[in-house]
């Protein structure tokens, strides 16, 4: 299980020499030596083709560590284990630790999710937001007397998830509480606690 996780350490000095993992680099880099934390930037152009999320994680591990391609791939890293982490917690309580263990080594040696893991796009981190976001709906459906604090957390995973790629990332989730809420009556009136956590 640790050699599995520690395979997203593989790729923290390769190259940047694809174009989005230069671009990726490149746009942190620039708002970690400018101090502009507003508006990307790349190539002294504003950049705002995306949402700024991933730029900030960027440019925050720059400041700390300086640029290079460990720097600029770390939080692409610790990204990967959040995700991880998201289907350890999802798979323990709907079912037991072992079978969270295994979907975890799953997720871990899978050749997209290494793939992912090793390039700086922005897929893993909107997947491993929106994976967040699903097990904690999912926990207010399943377990309603944890709405006042899982409720919260699913909006901030979806806010999360909308800064990392834009509108589409919230309006999955939401479509797939409201099929979940329409299909199953008992999860009906326990979705209700996800504009109302306390309601």
């Amino acid at each position: 299980m640790a050699a599995a996780l520690a395979l997203p350490l593989l790729g923290l000095r390769a190259p940047l020499i694809e174009i989005d993992d230069a671009r990726y680099a490149e746009v942190p880099r620039a708002m970690a030596a400018s101090g502009d934390w507003v508006l990307p930037r790349l190539n002294d152009m504003p950049y705002v083709e995306k949402p700024p999320l991933w730029y900030w994680l960027g440019a925050a591990s720059m400041r700390v560590f300086g640029t290079g391609e460990g720097p600029a791939r770390l939080p692409m890293t610790l990204l990967a284990w959040l995700g991880a982490l998201g289907v350890w917690w999802l798979g323990s309580w709907l079912y037991c630790a072992r079978v969270a263990a295994v979907a975890v080594l799953a997720l871990a040696t899978a050749g997209l999710w290494l793939f992912l893991t090793h390039n700086l796009t922005l897929d893993l981190p909107v997947s491993v937001f929106l994976l967040w976001t699903t097990a904690l709906v999912l926990r207010v459906l399943e377990r309603p007397e944890d709405a006042r604090w899982a409720a919260p957390a699913a909006w901030a995973a979806a806010a999360l998830a909308f800064l990392s790629k834009g509108l589409i990332s919230v309006l999955f989730p939401a479509l797939w509480a409201a099929a979940l809420a329409l299909l199953f009556p008992r999860w009906r009136k326990n979705a209700l606690k996800l504009i109302s956590p306390a309601g």
